[in-house]
């Protein structure tokens, strides 16, 4: 098979002809059709995530069935298939006995990290971490929804968020044009929040019902105290602090991404008994609602598509910004 390898931190990731894998006990062959290209990937291929070299990137995977592993059941050789960031876990934890696997405390392990991604033209799976993909979902447009999509999801799902809920999405790049899509096809009130002026029209296209220019310099005074949710899609955590304002009373702020520590003042949670929190991808059940709701309602992630020898320029791409919204490699 053809797939691409990092083999040096901060230095291409190469093409190479690698022997095809077998699937194991558990496991599924997977012949990838689409494979979403993560920031995360970038912070792997960059060196600020160590991991074992060399290593097949890419966790957000769709493509279907090659071979079916001892044991598996429910999977055909032929289904249209998708697998995320979770390759596995240990299954025994109080975490994963709870049905939180991806809170796994006692053997988590991650694909394109610590086993081989979907940066190739195959790529095992564990079959308990794979859904099948309902009809009517393109294979790049629904990558994306493996990692961003269900992310996105699964934090309304956790926060409580219901039919009517007044919901910010702070961020309008991959994660925050999915979380519009998601909270507005859900019935809820949207407002988008982006520290740039110029995205207004793209928001209000995808569902958002307001918008607000907010950054360290620009705080909408007229949204203050007016969410029950705000959702930090975004990498850049350096407004949560002032954020908090924007939550009514027992509202919930949930960061989404990997950024910079932030801080908040005391005083700006027990005045209101507000809630800060983190959410992490989701379960396999909520991948599986995920792409359902997505095809049910059809959400889309807007994407950039490109062959798996363009695996370097599209990584350069999400590095420094350039990807509206997400970009999708097609071995």
């Amino acid at each position: 098979m053809r797939a691409t390898i990092l083999e040096t931190t901060r230095q291409p990731l190469r093409i190479a002809t690698l022997p095809d894998p077998s699937a194991g006990s558990g496991e599924l062959l997977i012949r990838v059709e689409a494979c979403g290209v993560c920031h995360a990937d970038v912070s792997v291929a960059d060196g600020d995530w160590p991991i074992g070299l060399p290593r097949v990137l890419g966790h957000e995977i769709v493509g279907t069935v090659a071979a079916v592993g001892p044991g598996v059941e429910g999977f055909a050789v032929g289904e249209r298939v998708a697998t995320g960031w979770q390759h596995g876990s240990c299954g025994q934890c109080r975490e994963c006995r709870n049905g939180l696997p991806m809170l796994c405390t006692g053997g988590l392990t991650v694909t394109g990290s610590d086993v081989d991604g979907g940066f190739a033209e195959l790529v095992l799976a564990e079959a308990a971490f794979t859904v099948a993909v309902p009809d009517g979902l393109d294979p790049a447009e629904a990558a994306p929804l493996t990692c961003v999509g269900v992310t996105a999801f699964a934090a309304l799902r956790r926060a409580g968020a219901l039919v009517g809920s007044h919901v910010g999405v702070l961020g309008l790049g991959g994660m925050g044009h999915l979380a519009i899509q998601f909270a507005a096809a859900s019935g809820m009130e949207v407002l988008a929040l982006s520290r740039d002026p110029a995205k207004e029209s793209q928001a209000r296209e995808l569902g958002a019902t307001d918008f607000a220019v907010f950054d360290r310099d620009h705080e909408p005074e007229s949204a203050e105290g007016s969410l029950d949710l705000l959702l930090v899609t975004g990498i850049d955590t350096t407004t949560v602090g002032a954020a908090l304002r924007l939550l009514r009373p027992e509202g919930r702020l949930v960061v989404l991404g990997f950024g910079e520590p932030f801080s908040v003042d005391p005083a700006d949670l027990c005045n209101g008994a507000k809630t800060v929190m983190g959410s992490l991808v989701g379960t396999p059940d909520d991948l599986a609602d995920t792409l359902a709701f997505a095809a049910r309602h059809g959400i889309r992630a807007r994407v950039e598509t490109g062959a798996l020898e363009q695996v370097n320029d599209a990584l350069d791409r999400v590095r420094r910004g350039l990807v509206r919204y997400r970009a999708v490699l097609l071995p």
